[in-house]
């Protein structure tokens, strides 16, 4: 009886520590989203299962904190499908959590985030500036997603080009494609798998369009009013033609025929770039260059400032110009640019025209009795003093005889080797009356001048050959001789206003013809390559006279001349006046332009290959003014000592 007692409460007491026994360990929960995606749209399953070492008591199911489910359960496992779908909800993120307690009240939370996406996304093309491309260009689109974009596509014709992670824009190399019209498109799809796709077509251009220019192709100067014409076509059609003169868009056309026509008044004299550009509407282009000079005559193209004195004379060697001013020797170059000055020793002035010879060596003389060699980069070479106090006569150049001729006040002419300044011979006049006048040399040697004394002189070899009377009075002449090409007419002009044709007879001389022009004559004759042969006057008339003597014209110029003409290479004639007036007249005697200046002019002009007429001022400048005459007259003496060079010689 005691031992089934005993039992029992062994039994009891088993019971009672069972029933008392503490549950520490939370329950085990897991929720698995069915399909393994958590971007979804449409129904979606939750597989939720919990395990408990004792007794689950209650299972709670949430989403976004609203109670979707509550079970009370009695057991140790459970498993649970939640089945949800998205088209009962908004778009967004959703939060799944599951609450588990086990009979101890110990719990565990679970939660699993996923979204909802109802929504397709939005694609659309950023509009090109206009349908024609070329070359590499980018594809941009505009993108818009409630919740997640996976891939965005770009296709060409409907094949895939690429595809990548969420980009702004694409790049497309169209020379990798045939040229004309082409779909592209730009396909976006999100994290559910809707597509959206917007597409637009355009046209691949990488063919510049044709161009050909008609008007100035073999035109290098340019002036007035020029047309061009270009002739322009493209497999998709022309644009726009532009037109540029230098850097500057003077015209556009969008329409054949493309013909403009250029004002080149309006654009600066010098050196410029006439472009023609073609362009098609993907942006290519054909250009269509020329370099040209802008020559527009009349114009002012530089003037340089080289001393505070008048500029008594201009020489040029094909590369600089030579002035002589107070006492200096100046060089400039032909756009204007002072190069170097040479100064007098005894701060002498040089009034005469400077003189290039030999290894283009300039030859000066100054009113101090100096004569100076210079080399072309200012280096004197040799000088000699003691010809004279004064040395106005600008001096002749014998190439053949390498020899350097000129007179001085004291009525000398003097005869220097041109390589040392040695003085070879000299003449004396009668009279010893100054000798202003620059002398010229003919073929043969003799060399020509113009005394104070009104006669005119023929010597050789420092010998009188003869004199002959040329004027009624005495008194400051400097009117210089020009010789003829073929030596058979000298041509003076004198202060009793007579110009004089004088036939060189050997030992004698014959005036052939003279006019009486009616005012003094100060300026020398030039000679045109028909044998025509002009003079100004001091009251401003032009003479033409042929070899004959017979007036060709008569031109009032109504202004002052004292300087001499120059002739250009086409005819035209260039006359200085004292008041500041460049005129410019055609062979007939017609004034064609007038370049005026506030100052006068002090130098015989020259005319440079790039034809601007060169010559000195008053107040110490240096012009250039722009002249359709690219060059001087191919006579034999048709400037002021015949030459650009100043030579005064046929020799």
């Amino acid at each position: 009886m005691v031992r089934l007692v005993v039992t029992f409460t062994f039994v009891i007491l088993i019971f009672l520590l069972a029933s008392c026994a503490i549950d520490l360990t939370a329950p085990e929960v897991s929720i698995e989203l069915v399909g393994g995606s958590s971007f979804v749209n449409g129904e979606v399953s939750f597989l939720i299962k919990v395990r408990e070492n004792f007794i689950i008591s209650k299972v709670l199911v949430y989403l976004n904190d609203a109670l979707l489910l509550e079970e009370n359960v009695s057991k140790s496992y459970y498993e649970k499908e939640v089945k949800l779908n998205s088209v009962n909800y908004k778009d967004g993120e959703y939060t799944l959590k599951v609450l588990v307690l086990n009979n101890q009240n110990t719990s565990t939370e679970r939660k699993i985030k996923f979204y909802f996406d109802n929504t397709p996304p939005s694609v659309q093309l950023v509009p090109l500036q206009n349908k024609f491309v070329n070359s590499v260009f980018k594809v941009k689109y505009e993108l818009s997603e409630n919740i997640a974009i996976d891939t965005v596509a770009l296709y060409i014709d409907g094949k895939l080009l690429t595809e990548k992670n969420v980009v702004s824009e694409f790049e497309v190399d169209s020379t990798k494609f045939s040229e004309g019209e082409h779909v592209i498109a730009v396909r976006a799809k999100d994290k559910v798998g809707f597509v959206s796709e917007a597409s637009d077509t355009v046209v691949f251009d990488n063919t510049p369009p044709d161009l050909v220019v008609d008007g100035i192709e073999t035109a290098d100067k340019l002036y007035g009013k020029v047309k061009i014409t270009a002739n322009s076509t493209d497999n998709f059609g022309v644009r726009k033609v532009v037109f540029k003169v230098g850097d500057e868009n003077t015209a556009e056309l969008d329409k054949a025929p493309y013909v403009f026509e250029v004002d080149t008044t309006k654009f600066p004299n010098g050196n410029s770039k006439i472009s023609v550009i073609a362009l098609d509407y993907a942006g290519n282009s054909k250009t269509w260059t020329k370099d040209v000079r802008i020559v527009n005559p009349g114009v002012l193209n530089w003037k340089l400032k080289v001393s505070t004195k008048p500029v008594y004379g201009v020489a040029f060697d094909g590369e600089k110009i030579y002035a002589t001013s107070g006492t200096g020797v100046h060089a400039i170059t032909v756009d204007g640019t002072s190069v170097w000055r040479f100064e007098s020793r005894l701060a002498a002035s040089f009034k005469a025209a400077p003189v290039i010879g030999a290894a283009k060596v300039i030859y000066c003389v100054t009113d101090k009795g100096e004569v100076y060699a210079i080399d072309n980069n200012g280096k004197q070479i040799w000088f000699k003093s003691g010809v004279g106090d004064s040395i106005e006569s600008s001096p002749a150049f014998s190439s053949r005889d390498k020899l350097l001729i000129f007179g001085n006040n004291e009525g000398k002419i003097y005869t220097l080797k041109a390589e040392d300044g040695v003085i070879l011979n000299t003449y004396v006049t009668p009279d010893r009356y100054s000798i202003y006048s620059s002398p010229a040399i003919n073929s043969e040697g003799t060399v020509y001048f113009l005394g104070r004394d009104n006669y005119f002189y023929a010597v050789y070899n420092s010998n009188l050959k003869w004199r002959v009377i040329v004027g009624n009075f005495i008194g400051t002449t400097s009117s210089s001789p020009a010789i003829d090409l073929d030596n058979r007419y000298i041509y003076i002009g004198s202060n009793d206003g007579k110009f004089y044709c004088i036939s060189d007879q050997g030992s004698s001389g014959n005036v052939l013809w003279s006019f009486d022009t009616k005012a003094p004559i100060v300026s020398s004759p030039v000679i045109g390559k028909d044998g025509k042969v002009y003079i100004c006057n001091s009251n401003g008339k032009l003479f033409c006279f042929e070899k004959t003597g017979t007036k060709v014209f008569e031109k009032n110029l109504e202004e002052k001349v004292s300087l001499t003409p120059v002739i250009g290479v086409d005819g035209k004639i260039y006359v200085p006046t004292d008041n500041g007036s460049l005129v410019c007249l055609n062979a007939e005697g017609n004034v064609e332009w007038t370049y005026r200046f506030s100052g006068k002019i002090t130098s015989s002009p020259l005319i440079t290959d790039n034809g601007c007429i060169i010559f000195g001022t008053e107040d110490g400048h240096v012009f250039a003014v722009q002249t359709l005459s690219f060059g001087p007259s191919t006579s034999n003496w048709g400037k002021f000592k015949k030459d650009n060079l100043n030579t005064a010689s046929l020799r």
